[in-house]
């Protein structure tokens, strides 16, 4: 009886959800050109691409919700293409370096989960300039509750008036506010329904 390899087993389910958004093509590719009776090439062509599409176009939903601060925006889908078409080449620029950045920190190994972390970090960034070079175009005053807005244009200078264990209060503009979460040196805005509830509750 063949001896089971049960440490390459461990390493390959340790590493492979890390590659989990190129899963589903690297599979649909093993089906059509390794395995004698799995899709025919147009079919798995075509899955990769509407896959491909989809990829694609979820930033643009969460740069949406950034920019109104209500997450329904994100289903907004002229307004998501009109945004796609003045930043066509900034997005483009962003997927570039996303895809660079990601290979770099998926192929770590065995420092993979690290160096996918800082990769998100950099990936948040490359995004969140994009929306930048838009707002320098487009009046945020159309956005009163963009959380894009209050953070990049008062979160510091805002003064904290509320300090309670990992969560904090701060106002600016006079008749204004926000809550965020403290973890260490980090502060994370919460959205605005958690906000209403913290502010609710105390």
């Amino acid at each position: 009886m063949p001896q089971i390899p049960l440490l390459e087993i461990v390493i390959f389910l340790v590493i492979f959800p890390l590659f989990t958004p190129i899963a589903l093509p690297l599979t649909v590719l093993y089906l059509i050109f390794l395995q004698g009776n799995g899709l025919d090439l147009i079919t798995g062509i075509s899955i990769i691409f509407f896959y491909g599409i989809s990829v694609f176009w979820i930033p643009l939903g969460f740069l949406r919700v950034s920019k109104t601060g209500k997450y329904l925006s994100a289903f907004d889908i002229p307004k998501t293409f009109s945004f796609l078409r003045r930043n066509s080449l900034n997005y483009a620029e962003a997927w570039i370096d996303l895809s660079i950045i990601s290979l770099i920190g998926h192929f770590c190994i065995p420092f993979s989960p690290w160096g996918i972390t800082w990769a998100y970090l950099a990936i948040v960034y490359n995004f969140n300039e994009v929306l930048y070079r838009d707002n320098l175009n487009t009046k945020m005053t159309d956005y009163p509750d963009s959380w894009f807005d209050t953070f990049s244009g008062s979160f510091w200078h805002a003064v904290k008036i509320k300090d309670l264990g990992f969560f904090r209060k701060y106002k600016y503009d006079n008749d204004k506010s926000f809550v965020s979460l403290n973890i260490g040196p980090f502060k994370i805005p919460l959205p605005r329904l958690l906000e209403k509830l913290f502010s609710g509750s105390n």
